[in-house]
C-alpha cells in the first residue's frame, strides 16, 4: 500500500492515435518495403482507399521496387518486346 492507503496502479496506456491504421503509423521505409509485394492492380487500388495510403501508394518508391520487381526479373529481357 502506498502512503494514504492508495494502491499503486499500473501507469495507464498512452492513448492510441485515433483515426490512424497500424500500417500509417509504420515508418516509410517499413511501408515501402511491404508496397513492394503488391502488383500494380493492388497498388492502384490501395491508393484509392484513403488519403494516408494513397501519398504511400503514389511514392516514387513504392512503384521503383514494382519497376524492378517486373522489368528487371530473370524471366522478363527488354529483348523479348518487340
Amino acid at each position: 500500500m502506498a502512503v494514504g492507503g492508495e494502491m499503486n496502479k499500473a501507469p495507464a496506456p498512452a492513448p492510441a492515435t485515433t483515426g490512424a491504421s497500424m500500417m500509417e503509423q509504420l515508418v516509410p521505409e517499413i511501408t515501402t518495403h511491404a508496397l513492394s509485394y503488391l502488383d500494380c492492380t493492388s497498388l492502384c487500388r490501395l491508393s484509392m482507399t484513403n488519403s494516408a495510403m494513397r501519398r504511400a501508394a503514389n511514392d516514387d518508391g513504392a512503384w521503383k521496387a514494382l519497376y524492378h520487381k517486373v522489368l528487371c526479373s530473370p524471366c522478363c529481357s527488354l529483348l523479348d518486346f518487340p
